[in-house]
């Protein structure tokens, strides 16, 4: 039997393959080196298939495949092989298994495509045109006849340059299409998904209003091949009864364009734009059009993408900087991010100011960003900080009160040994039980004595009376079973009770202050983009105080940067209201806006935005 099969092998990240078996043959595919086509990707099953020529049809059969075997037909159809079954090939088919594609072209059977051409001839395709680097500088050189066009795309080309935002990008290239095709209607970007197809990525209509990506009518037949062969095609209704003309007419399409989108990297996804304002279709010149401007909003598409793709990454570090700091002390989950949305949401309140001192500042969608990574990462130097300090919940550790615990046993054997020696040495035979009456008195004197330290390490705020008696305690000393003289309580131990307010020492929150500064050395190390590069100015400024009291600088108001007064009222707030911490309770946003007005009124915190912050009551979204 004379006669060749041709098949047109495109697996996608693989060189196209084209192979020719005569038509008495049965061509097998599938992952086996065994077949007559060897498909390598992991997808495909050992014996995923076959070709058979029966009945005066080619026809394709699934042998049981997992990933199976489905037809793209024309227009959106897709028929799919059933498990084991087969089905009969018609012109026009492509078989797909996932992401791999095989065209099949047969002579003289009729029922198949013969040739590229002739699958198009009487459907909907005006105009075919390759999209490679020659075709493009040739239709440059046709542009060069049209100015007014050529300054438009010298314009979109600056203007792409100059954006990184994906979401800016795409809503360039929409307004170049509709300002340089003035019966464009929809304009649609869609990439490639992972199932072999495309998915509708960005989609607008003339007039700006983007569409809802489940409202933007693709066909995924178009988009294939377009994408595939490199080619951009022009569409419009044809008099056949094609499924491709069908899916047209029925969308109120009165011509499509559909041009590939390719990066130096490689396949980027297709461009597509439809004219459903009027019966007026598209021409070869507006084809050409497209062509050129897409070869320059791919580059600008995959540079944006990857950007975003590096933003993306940057976030997630962010994010899992969040997650350290935050694991060092769960008692403050989530303060970071409530600070950062606090802070964000106060900064468009200010933007939205037009009176008063707060009306001078207005901060871009880049400064929104900067501040809030910089809230975000405005703790990041707690890292740093010994854990033991960070979660001190009381004036002494728990090691400290142990110690104290230990010390107080043996005073009262001290005491005890002492009374039992003089009692002893006088010779009474009532010894101990006089020795048993006096220990009462110490035993009371020193259970009184380590309930005040124990009261006095928990409290709030240290009483004068009691920072008196832990004096004279310290004052006292013992004699212990070695002889040598010992004071009831350490230095160590007195100073950490002698705090007036919190839990900390002056040496401990000295500590606890150095994360400001272990922040800004660490975030200085990252290469921040121009937009970005003041986060760890804002870091570091995040608690100095108006009055110049604050840290690590003592900055005065107009040396603190805007940003970080901003933030620091948010800090502030969050941190007295948002959880209870080790060493105090959670208090009520009345309570905490009532110490936001105090600091300010003190000198600490800017007055403006804590008035602002009253206002938009961030804490209620």
């Amino acid at each position: 039997m004379d006669g060749v099969l041709r098949l047109a092998i495109h697996t996608q990240g693989e060189n196209p393959k084209v192979l020719e078996f005569p038509y008495d043959h049965r061509v097998t595919f599938g992952r086996s080196e065994t077949n007559d086509v060897f498909l390598p990707p992991s997808y495909v099953s050992r014996e995923h298939g076959e070709f058979l020529y029966d009945q005066a049809d080619w026809w394709v059969l699934d042998h049981g495949s997992l990933t199976g075997v489905t037809i793209l037909r024309g227009g959106d159809v897709h028929v799919q092989v059933p498990s084991g079954g087969r089905e009969r090939l018609r012109k026009g088919d492509t078989v797909q298994i996932l992401h791999t594609l095989i065209r099949v072209e047969a002579k003289p059977i009729e029922s198949l495509v013969e040739t590229d051409q002739d699958w198009w001839e009487g459907a909907t395709v005006a105009s075919v045109r390759s999209t490679s680097r020659s075709s493009v500088h040739s239709l440059q050189r046709e542009l060069r006849g049209n100015e007014e066009q050529l300054e438009r795309l010298f314009a979109l080309a600056s203007d792409l340059n100059g954006t990184a935002d994906l979401r800016s990008v795409l809503r360039r290239i929409a307004d170049a299409v509709f300002e340089m095709l003035p019966i464009a209607s929809h304009f649609s970007i869609c990439v490639p998904d992972d199932e072999g197809g495309y998915t509708p990525f960005f989609g607008v209509v003339r007039g700006g209003e983007e569409l809802e990506l489940g409202a933007v009518q693709v066909s995924q037949s178009i988009l294939g091949w377009v994408a595939m062969r490199q080619v951009a095609m022009l569409f419009q209704p044809g008099e056949g009864e094609s499924a491709l003309s069908e899916s047209i007419v029925s969308a109120g399409i009165a011509s499509s364009m559909a041009v590939p989108l390719q990066s130096p990297r490689g396949p980027v996804g297709v461009m597509q734009v439809d004219n459903r304002l009027s019966d007026v279709p598209f021409v070869q010149r507006d084809l050409n059009l497209m062509i050129v401007l897409a070869n320059g909003a791919a580059s600008a598409l995959e540079r944006a993408r990857f950007q975003a793709d590096i933003q993306r990454m940057f976030d997630g570090f962010v994010e899992a900087s969040v997650i350290a700091i935050e694991s060092r002390d769960p008692t403050t989950s989530g303060h970071s991010r409530r600070v950062a949305d606090y802070s964000v949401t106060l900064a468009r309140a200010v933007n939205r100011t037009q009176s008063g001192p707060l009306a001078v500042h207005r901060f871009s969608e880049a400064q929104l960003t900067e501040l809030s990574y910089a809230a975000m990462l405005h703790d990041f130097g707690k890292v740093g900080v010994r854990e033991c300090v960070l979660l001190k919940a009381e004036r002494l550790y728990p090691e400290q009160i142990e110690r104290i615990d230990g010390r107080f046993r043996e005073i009262r054997a001290a005491h005890r040994t002492a009374l039992l020696c003089q009692e002893l040495g006088l010779g009474r035979a009532d010894a101990l039980e006089r020795v048993d009456r006096g220990m009462e008195e110490v035993d009371r004197e020193l259970g009184e004595a380590q309930r005040l330290i124990a009261r006095v390490s928990r409290h709030g705020v240290r009483d004068a009376r009691d920072l008196e008696h832990l004096g004279a305690l310290a004052r006292r000393w013992f004699v212990d079973e070695a002889g040598e003289r010992r004071p009831f309580l350490l230095a160590d131990e007195l100073a950490a009770l002698s705090v007036r307010y919190g839990t900390l020492t002056v040496a401990e929150r000295r500590e606890i202050e150095s994360h400001v500064v272990e922040s800004h050395r660490i975030l200085e190390q990252i290469p921040w983009s121009g937009e970005l590069e003041r986060v760890p100015e804002i870091v570091v400024a995040h608690h100095e105080k108006l009055d110049g009291s604050g840290y690590p600088h003592g900055l005065c108001r107009d040396e603190i940067p805007a940003q970080a007064r901003l933030l620091s009222v948010c800090d502030v707030f969050d941190a007295v209201t948002a959880s209870d911490r080790p060493y105090r309770s959670a208090l009520p946003a009345d309570r905490g806006i009532a110490i936001l007005r105090s600091d300010a009124a003190e000198g600490a915190l800017d007055p403006d935005f804590v008035d602002l912050f009253v206002e938009v009551r961030p804490w209620q979204d």
